[in-house]
Formats: structure tokens, sequence, C-alpha cells
């Protein structure tokens, strides 16, 4: 018996030793099988989804039938009120839009034109689904105003018929020239700011609405004299479309074309075999010569047309409140009371970019692939009963492609009780149906989570991951990387890369199921890691704060490290002069990217990155600088001492017309360690911000200049001295204001770690993260599409927003 209870209780003491014992990840059976993820790949990009577009009936086709997935796999609903959806407000520039689906024709003759090739373009402001056909009438200028002594509809029937219109004024019609006779008097040029007779009535719309007022069942433009493009004249064209016509306007069947191509133009109007391209070109100038002596040409051109616009035409925006799209949003709740309320999220965006002319664009790579490796991961998960220590959620999001909108509004709104501070990591899938490797940017983040996610990763999986430390960049990743969660923007590479991004040919049938696969299983694996991991802490402490010294980048502005500013390849006048007379030769000569040294990576701050080693390169010569400013495109001249002409203990006349020449050339002066005297003379005669790096002892009349200047004060700080780097801004900072720093960081071992203690260091002693990055020269937050968010650079101009974070 004695025996007995002492295996009992032996047996006792090793399960509760068991069960003290941290979960490890061990490899999960689980296998993910690329070709199914294909299947569902098939379905997201197909013709019926019309590319998913945000808001479209294609896209909300795309989100009922994955939502549906979701719950016939068992997965619980994780967006708003129960559901598998999270209403999305679709806002921004890129928000509103128009909608057109169906391809355009048109066929005169017997002789059918193609939209896709630009021949002519139909305005979605034309009737949906209308087809007409009849005779064309050529009514000139398309001007009806007898009380001005011209109306082209006079003695000409347009009911029912279609109205081909040349855009312009007649006022803009060429004297024609005549073989052996005198040249034409070139006629008086019209007075500056004198209004066009026609000016009303030479608008696009206004061609259109009296077109359609006169009975036309359509009306065509031609674009006579369209204007050059890179220094060649392009014929025909598809000139500018002018004013946006309103839909409402035509209340009967109407097809508005805005532009016909020459090819179009000739085959209505050159009807007679006989008559050479000369005959055609003397005749088509007089007829425009008649119509500015106020004498109609028009009439019935013998020729019949068959036109068909677009099949459906809806209009998207604020203003026709249907801006709402929907992110697709399910969940595996967690099972441990103490964990279930931490999250692992995986996601990729649904969206595409939809139709173009008519063209669908189905997007199978991006982002069919993703999703569809998000679904699949959700489906194994689901039906193998995994039961996860930490909630998993998957989601499909909207607006991608306007802007990371759907992401970004999740982030900012989670939906089903989830907080963004207790999520654990991010994994976001774009365009993962192509390749062999797949890039992970942001994974080594956070080092110790990317050692949880690759836990028993089948070995030839994670040889194909492609880490690295990153900030946010152009998916869905970034609205998670910006709240300093772990979060992986895996992208799929190599082999032939993404040849059909954003193009017509992105389709199913081009997917790669190995890639699929091995993309998933990574996530799959990583996912589970993270669920279950219970000996390291996946929430780090002040993630965020470390997150953003990881993106803080100064630069160094002594050309020593990667983050350095270039400079021009020349030292002395010769060396300048050489390399510029090779700047201006022709671009078989050689390339011009030899022009400039160094990394170009250093700061915001545009051209103002690039410079020049000192004055003395110019020789005193105010003609040598303008042409090497033209030739060379820097934005900097460094003064580091007497140039012997313009920069001395003070600044000379001389002197003083270069800088105006600097000025107008927006070249900024960076006069480095300058005495006083030297210091006062350029504030005084500066028009525009200098740079100053290492600055003298001001006394208060001094400093009142360099502020008012707007100029800007450069620390130079020894990546090995932290402390005293600090003690340089804040003196600074206290002297000039925070607005007047920028600070440079020299050499070091590591200079990235440098870095980031240096931006940890300025937290504790004041400073807050956006005046520190913009006294990097770095944009204070991610700007919005097109932005270019402010920094202490900004003011010498052109100034880009630097190393986002």
């Amino acid at each position: 018996m004695r025996r007995h209870r002492l295996s009992r209780l032996a047996l006792a003491c090793s399960l509760a030793v068991v069960l003290a014992l941290p979960v490890f990840a061990e490899p999960t059976k689980i296998k993910v099988d690329g070709s199914v993820i294909k299947g569902y790949i098939t379905q997201l990009a197909s013709d019926a989804s019309q590319g998913r577009r945000t808001l479209t009936p294609g896209y909300e086709r795309a989100a009922e039938w994955a939502a549906a997935k979701f719950k016939e796999w068992g997965l619980q609903p994780a967006g708003e009120n129960g559901t598998y959806f999270q209403k999305v407000p679709i806002t921004g520039a890129r928000s509103a839009y128009v909608w057109a689906t169906g391809i355009p024709t048109l066929v005169i003759n017997e002789r059918s034109f193609y939209h896709r090739e630009g021949s002519f373009a139909v305005d979605t402001a034309s009737t949906p689904g209308a087809k007409i056909a009849g005779g064309i009438v050529f009514v000139g200028y398309g001007i009806s105003a007898p009380a001005k002594g011209l109306d082209e509809y006079a003695g000409v029937d347009v009911k029912g018929r279609v109205v081909l219109a040349l855009k312009g004024s007649p006022t803009t019609a060429p004297t024609p020239r005549v073989q052996f006779a005198p040249a034409p008097v070139p006629e008086a040029p019209r007075p500056a700011g004198a209004k066009d007779e026609w000016a009303e009535e030479a608008t696009d719309k206004a061609k259109v609405m009296t077109a359609y007022a006169k009975g036309a069942a359509a009306v065509m433009l031609y674009n006579p004299d369209p204007a050059p493009a890179g220094g060649m004249l392009v014929m025909g064209g598809m000139g500018a479309r002018g004013e946006a016509m309103d839909p409402a306007a035509f209340t009967r069947p109407f097809v508005y074309v805005s532009n016909v191509s020459d090819d179009v133009f000739r085959w209505i109007m050159w009807r007679d075999a006989q008559e050479s391209p000369r005959g055609f070109a003397a005749r088509f100038a007089g007829m425009r010569a008649d119509i500015k002596g106020r004498k109609p040409r028009s009439s019935a051109i013998g020729a019949t047309a068959a036109l068909k616009g677009y099949d459906t035409i809806t209009r998207y925006g604020e203003q026709y409140k249907n801006n709402f799209g929907r992110n697709v949003i399910a969940k595996i709740e967690g099972t441990d009371p103490a964990l279930k309320a931490q999250y692992v999220i995986t996601g990729g965006h649904l969206d595409h970019v939809g139709v173009t002319n008519g063209v669908i664009f189905n997007g199978a790579d991006d982002n069919a692939s993703g999703s569809a490796v998000v679904m699949e991961i959700a489906r194994l998960l689901a039906a193998n009963s995994v039961k996860p220590k930490r909630t998993l959620i998957f989601a499909l999001w909207t607006g991608e492609e306007q802007g990371l909108i759907g992401s970004q509004y999740y982030s900012d709104n989670p939906t089903d009780g989830v907080s963004m501070d207790r999520t654990t990591a991010y994994f976001n899938m774009d365009m993962v149906g192509l390749g062999d490797r797949i890039g992970a940017p942001g994974a080594l983040n956070f080092p110790t989570i990317f050692d949880v996610i690759m836990k028993d990763q089948d070995p030839e999986i994670a040889k194909r991951v492609d880490a690295s430390q990153a900030g946010p960049g152009g998916s869905d990743y970034s609205a998670f990387m910006e709240r300093g969660i772990e979060a992986l923007g895996l992208m799929t590479s190599g082999r032939g890369g993404h040849p059909d991004y954003h193009d017509s040919g992105d389709d199913p049938a081009k997917m790669e199921a190995d890639i699929l696969g091995w993309t998933g299983q990574f996530v799959l694996q990583g996912m589970l890691n993270l669920a279950n991991e219970t000996s390291v802490n996946l929430l780090i402490p002040d993630r965020l704060v470390q997150y953003q010294a990881q993106r803080y980048a100064p630069p160094d502005i002594s050309g020593a490290t990667e983050r350095s500013w270039q400079h021009v390849r020349a030292t002395t006048h010769d060396e300048l002069m050489t390399l510029l007379a090779q700047r201006l030769r022709p671009a078989s000569a050689g390339p011009q990217g030899a022009v400039v040294m160094g990394g170009g990576r250093g700061g915001g701050g545009g051209r103002v990155t690039t410079g020049v080693r000192g004055a003395g390169i110019f020789q005193g010569s105010a003609a040598t600088l303008e042409a090497a400013a033209a030739g060379l495109n820097f934005g900097r001249v460094d003064v580091a001492g007497p140039d012997g002409a313009w920069f001395g203990d003070k600044l000379s006349p001389a002197g003083k017309s270069a800088l105006g020449v600097m000025e107008t050339n927006s070249i900024a002066v960076n006069l480095i360690r300058p005495p006083v005297s030297l210091l006062a003379d350029v504030l005084d005669s500066a028009k525009k911000p200098i740079m100053v790096t290492g600055l003298p002892p001001m006394d208060a009349a001094l400093l009142e200049k360099f502020k008012k200047n707007n100029a800007l004060a450069v620390v130079e700080c020894d990546a090995a001295d932290v402390d005293g780097c600090v003690r340089q801004l804040n003196a600074l900072k206290d002297a000039v204001g925070k607005n007047n720093v920028l600070v440079s960081v020299g050499a070091h071992k590591d200079r990235a770690a440098a870095t980031q203690k240096l931006f940890l260091a300025a937290l504790k002693a004041g400073w807050t993260k956006d005046e520190l990055f913009a006294a990097a020269g770095q944009a204070a937050g991610r700007g919005g599409p097109g932005a270019a968010p402010a920094n202490n650079l900004s003011r010498f101009g052109g100034a880009p927003a630097g190393r986002p974070f």
C-alpha cells in the first residue's frame, strides 16, 4: 500500500510540475495547401467581381461570399453588432469617383473604333445603356449664336442624329496658306486680357448642351489644335475634357463623346478617295477660316454612326451618401481566462482597382491572394478545432487602394471589444501569389516577438523568409506598425516578380500554389506560436516609444555615413567645370548619376541635402555659380572658411550679389563655424533662411536677426556622447527655438543604436517625439497621399517627408 501511495504522490507531483510549465510552441500538424487557396482566388478574382473596387457591387459580392465562408466554417463574427462586418466611411481625396461598367463602342460606316486604343472617349454623363444610331452632321464649332452673327445649326437638321463639332473657338483658326500665293498677312495679336468673343459658346459644356437642345441623339467633339506634349505635336489625341457635365441635364437617352481621335475624324470627314492628304488639309483649313469669318460650313456628311455608351454608371462619394465600405472580420476566441483578451491578427485587403475603360482588373495577386490565404488559415484552424490561449482575428480590409482606409479605421475603431493596446502582433499579406521568397518588413522591429514567430517553423519555409526592420509603407500593416505593434508586411518576391501589378493580366491562373502554401504555413505556425506563448511578454512596455526610436534617423551632414548628405563631386574650379561640361552633354555621353556622391538618404530636405564644398570652387564668378546651379541641381553651399572673394570675416559686396544669386536659385548657404561678423553680415543681407553649423555666441540683437531670418542651427552630435548631444540640443532649443534646430549624427560603430539612445534620452529631457523628428528633417507623422508633412528642413523648399515612422 505504501508503494502505491508513493507512486500516486509522485505522479501527482509530476502532473503539477507539467501543468505549471509554460506552453511552448510546437510544430503544427496542420498543413496549408496552396491549391485550395488558389481556388478561393479564382472565386474572388473572377470577372463577376468586376475588380472588387471598394463600394461597388463586385466588392460587396466578394465581401458577402467571404463572410458566408467564415460562418460556414464555424468562425465567430468579430465585426459590429454580432456580424462579420464593420462599416467603414470612405473619405478623402480618392473617395469620390464614377463607376462605369461595360465597354463603349463606336462604328462608323461599318468600321469599328476602339475605346481602349484611345480612338474615342465616352463621358460618364452619358445615359447608361444608351444605344444610338444615326447620320452624322458636322456643325463646325457647334455655335448657335444668331445675335453674334454665327449660327452653325441654321439650315441643318440634327434631330435624332449624331453631331460632330470642333473643340475650341473659331478665333483660333489659322489663316490658310495657298501654294505660290503671297504669304498671308499676320493677324494682329489680341491685346493682353482681351476676352474671346466666343468664350461662352466655346466651352465643351456649351457645345454639348447646344447639340442636346437642338435634338441631337449624340455629340462627338474633336480637337483640331491639340497642345504639344514633350515638345512634339500630338495629332488629334484625347484633349482636355473641360468642365464636368451634370448627368441630370439629360432627360432623354444621349451619348456624349468627349473626344475623338484623328483617325475617327478623318474617317468621317475625308470621304473622297481621290482627295490627297494636302488637299484634305487645305479644305479643312478653309472650312475653319470660313467659320472664323462667320460663314457656317455645317452639313450632313453622308456617314452613319452606331454608338453605345457604358452599360451602368454609378457615382460614389459623401455627397451621394453611399460612401461606406465594409471590412470583413472573424475570430477564434481564446480559451485562457488571462490571455483571451490579447489578440493575434492576420489580414489582407480584399479590394482592388475595379474596371478601367471597360476592362476588368481582376486583382488575383493584388490582393485576392492575401485575402485567400487569410481565409484558408481561418478555415484550417476552425476545422481542426484549435483552442488558442489568445484570441485569433482574421480580417479582410476595404479601401486599401484608396489610402489604407479600412485597416486604419479598424485600428482607430476596433470592433468586438478588441483593444489595440492588447494586440500582440499583426500579419499582413499583400501580393503573396507569385515568387519564391517571403518578404517580411517589420519582422525585426521587435526581435523577441519575431523569435517566437519563428519557433518550430518548417526549415524549408523559414529560409525563404526575408525579415527586416521597417517603418510604415503602402499596405495595411502601416496602421498597426504606427501603434508600436509587431506588424509584418508580408509580400512575396523572386522568380518573375509581380509583372501584372495593377493591370488586366493579374488573373487567377497565374497564381503559384507553392508560394501561397509556404506563406500560409508560415503565418499559421506564427499565429499559433504567438497565441500560446506564455514565457515571453508579447505586450512590450513602451513599445510605441521603442518603435519611434527605431525610426529616428537624423542625417549626417559630414558625409561620413550612409545617412550622409550628398556633395557634388568636385573640389576645385577645374573639376567643377569638367563636371558641368559632362552634365551638359547628351544623355548618351554618360550617366547623369555620376554627378553626385553619397547615399542620398539623409533627412528630408529636397535639394538642400546636395551641396558644394566651399564657395571658392566658383572663383568669385556669379556666372559660374548660376551655370552650376542650373546644371548640377544642388541646393546648398557649405562655407567653412574664407573663399577669397565672397566670404571672409565679412561678406563682401560681390558676396552679397552671389548670395542673391543663390537665393534666386533656391540654394541655401551653410555657414560652418563662422565668425560673428560674417554671420551678422549674411543675416543682414539674406532674404531667405540660412543654415549655421556650429553656432557662435550671439548677443541679443544678433539672436533676434537669426530668428527673424528663420535660420537653422545645426547640432553636430557625437554618437558616442548621447548626454552631451542632449545638452547641445537643449541649449540651442532654449536659444533659437525648437523649430530652428537640425540634429546631425556622425559616424559610430552602431549608429542606429546610438540614434535610438539619443531619441530616448531627449524624450526624457523634455523633447516630444514630433519635435525630435522635425529636428531630424523627418516628417512629424505620416502624411496622406501626395502630402509632404512639415519638418525643420521644409523652410528650404521641396522638403520630402524623410524616413516615415
